[in-house]
């Protein structure tokens, strides 16, 4: 009995693992349409979580509407895609990756813009350092872009990159 219960507490402990301890990548698929529609994202992103990789890669300009407050771990906006986020109202999306990672990254070539009709605050909140690169173009609007913690997050302009403030806040720790 001792043999059949032992290798079965490692399987189910090793799944519970896999789901606990898991990131998932999503990618938007939803045109111009609700960040909160699971359907929007590939796969379906049914229950988000502060592990979630989001990702805009399909070269497309959208509005990205209803984008809620929550905290997810990379914010990736590449392949000559044009995003604008909106949200319903006064609202934060927290960026909190792993440290010494990009988890805002904005290509060449890509653009990430907050709407200049609600006030969407993106953060970068942390313990330890994390990094964004913007080789693209970042256009704060009707709200803030702000990194904050108690280690060195390194916001990164590269030689490519633009940082345009429309009225917005940008600030850094």
């Amino acid at each position: 009995m001792k043999r059949i219960a032992t290798p079965l507490f490692f399987a189910l402990f090793f799944l519970t693992s896999i789901n606990v301890f898991g990131q998932a990548t999503y990618t938007w698929i939803g045109g111009n349409g609700s960040w909160a529609v699971a359907g929007n994202w590939s796969p379906t992103r049914t229950t988000p979580a502060n592990t979630d990789i989001l990702q805009f890669n399909d070269g497309g300009t959208y509005t990205v509407t209803a984008v809620p407050a929550q905290t997810i771990r990379q914010l990736l906006v590449t392949g000559n895609s044009n995003i604008t986020l909106q949200s319903s109202g006064t609202t934060t999306l927290t960026i909190n990756g792993p440290t010494l990672t990009n988890n805002l990254v904005v290509e060449n070539g890509a653009t990430l813009q907050t709407s200049a009709t609600n006030v969407l605050t993106i953060t970068m909140t942390t313990t330890a350092s994390q990094r964004a690169d913007i080789s693209g173009t970042l256009n704060v609007r009707a709200g803030t872009f702000t990194t904050t913690g108690t280690g060195t997050n390194l916001f990164t302009v590269s030689a490519t990159g633009v940082v345009n403030h429309f009225g917005g806040t940008i600030t850094g720790s």
